[in-house]
């Protein structure tokens, strides 16, 4: 059996400015903690023509390769709205460089019913896939097998392939549950990098490595903070973060650049310049990185990740240490643990698993050369 899909894949790209959420002052005792209280807010897509806001203080001048300097006197929303931007800009532009549609056939592996789809190369994405298989796939698909390796849903096929669709039921989970790990340190970065008011300035340092067995997702954070303890109260605001994200249901969204692109994109950040040279050299072609976006926010990594936010099922965020890291001072790890929303568990249980993750992750803590 063939199926036909002329232009799957395709998309298009729109900015535009949405309301800001009242912001939640979590108070602490008598007085409210203002240089920690959480705040909700959706912020405006970044704007070319409006100037970006600046705070008091400006960090030193950086860089960047493309011979620009960059003093970081935008705020963390200014930051965030500009790299959201320079994703989209990027991604429509790879995908008006494809010229020529180029036919690829994909083998479905797994179903009752063999088939062949033709598809779109550099164009159609297992997700896509999906959708032509049947509507159950496409929503409970959390991960891609092309041709045996681990793939995202939205990554576009690069060449005719067999194809296998992972779900958290499977009998083999590890990769799916690998990749849910992986994309739960990407929501931590998305709450630390929105949660605060705009006098403390984030940088996101990394992620390390996704250890299944430590109980605990986690994300390292430069505060600017000597000393913070987050109340119940703020975890659970914190939390609340990322429910509105499941809600959404959004896409997680992989995007190839180059290494001066990447480079540009995180010139505010003094950590990501440090390691995107040695990410970068990692590549098949010596200069390539990897971004995912959720929402608008975009961070660096090697995935894969999960499809989309609404696999996720009962979350929190449990904890946040501080830890003291030679040649680069005290960051604060982030602590969150998760289920995917298909495999439901009773509360007593979810409460032993949601207690472990408060204890310390002792994966290693970064230094000034710690590779991602």
């Amino acid at each position: 059996m063939f199926k036909f899909c002329e232009r799957a894949g395709s998309c298009a790209v729109s900015l535009a400015w949405r309301p800001h959420h009242h912001q939640l002052l979590v108070s602490s005792g008598k007085t409210c903690r203002n240089l920690t209280s959480i705040a909700f807010q959706q912020q405006p897509a970044y704007d070319d023509s409006s100037p970006p806001a600046s705070t008091p203080s400006p960090e030193p001048t950086r860089e960047s390769p493309s011979g620009k300097t960059h003093h970081r006197t935008l705020t963390n929303e200014a930051i965030r709205a500009k790299r959201n931007a320079l994703f989209s800009r990027e991604k429509t532009r790879q995908l008006e460089s494809v010229r020529r549609v180029e036919k690829i056939e994909v083998t479905p592996r797994g179903l009752t019913e063999e088939c062949t789809l033709v598809m779109n190369r550099a164009m159609s994405t297992p997700y896509d896939c999906a959708l032509h298989l049947s509507q159950m796939l496409s929503k409970r698909s959390a991960l891609a097998l092309v041709n045996g390796r681990p793939w995202d849903m939205h990554r576009p096929l690069e060449e005719s392939c067999e194809l296998q669709l992972l779900h958290f039921a499977d009998e083999n989970p590890t990769e799916a549950n690998l990749a849910f790990w992986r994309t739960g340190s990407l929501l931590l970065s998305y709450v630390a990098d929105r949660a605060f008011r705009d006098n403390i300035l984030v940088e996101l340092h990394s992620w390390p490595y996704q250890n299944l067995q430590s109980g605990s997702f986690i994300c390292d954070v430069d505060l600017k903070l000597d000393d913070w303890t987050p109340t119940s109260e703020e975890l659970q605001a914190m939390t609340l973060i990322i429910s509105r994200l499941i809600q959404r249901k959004l896409p997680i969204e992989r995007l190839d650049v180059s290494a001066d692109f990447a480079m540009d994109m995180f010139v505010d950040n003094r950590f990501k310049l440090e390691q995107i040279p040695r990410i970068a050299e990692k590549s098949p072609t010596k200069d390539r990185t990897v971004l995912y976006r959720v929402d608008d926010h975009v961070e660096i990594s090697s995935g894969p990740m999960v499809s989309n936010t609404g696999l996720i099922g009962r979350h929190s965020i449990t904890a946040v240490h501080p830890i003291d890291c030679h040649g680069i001072g005290r960051l604060f790890r982030f602590q969150g643990v998760a289920l995917p929303a298909q495999q439901p568990l009773n509360y007593f249980a979810w409460n032993i698993l949601a207690g472990r993750a408060k204890t310390f992750n002792d994966s290693p803590v970064p230094t000034s050369n710690t590779k991602r």
